[in-house]
């Protein structure tokens, strides 16, 4: 009798442990790897979240908002004219020009909450805003 109901336990303990991971919440840790789209445009860097797939069609905004631990590959180009992407943390510096895209990687490893200024090159620093726009990785989305 002793072999049976053990066997009846560990029987209903496989039947029952995949069901009760169901009752977790579900917490999914954030995506792994994002791609996003960087277009310089009116002066301004325009951000789109290609990747994941569940931001993909995420809408455009002057500022990025990227979890820490995330590896990042960033699409850049250009509409109008040519730019300079630099974001010293991550050793990026990166040419936009119109109808060329330029790929960048880099892993967001510490947080960060970056203005994205004119870069020098520009010569028409009287016509447009200091700032084209913003990176913040970790924190809260604002």
């Amino acid at each position: 009798m002793t072999v049976q109901r053990a066997l009846m336990v560990l029987l209903t303990l496989v039947a029952v442990l995949p069901a009760i991971s169901f009752l977790r919440p579900n917490a999914e840790p954030p995506p792994s790897r994002y791609v996003v789209k960087v277009v310089g445009r009116d002066f301004d860097w325009h951000f789109q979240v290609l990747e994941p797939l569940t931001q993909q069609n995420a809408p455009e905004t002057d500022r990025l908002h990227l979890p820490l631990d995330t590896e990042v590959e960033l699409q850049i180009t250009s509409e109008d004219y040519v730019y300079s992407l630099r974001i010293p943390e991550w050793g990026l510096h990166e040419v936009a020009v119109p109808g060329l895209v330029r790929t960048a990687q880099f892993r967001t490893n510490e947080s960060l909450d970056r203005v994205l200024p004119v870069d020098p090159m520009c010569g028409f620093g009287a016509f447009h805003d200091d700032v084209m726009g913003s990176i913040v990785v970790g924190g809260e989305r604002t």
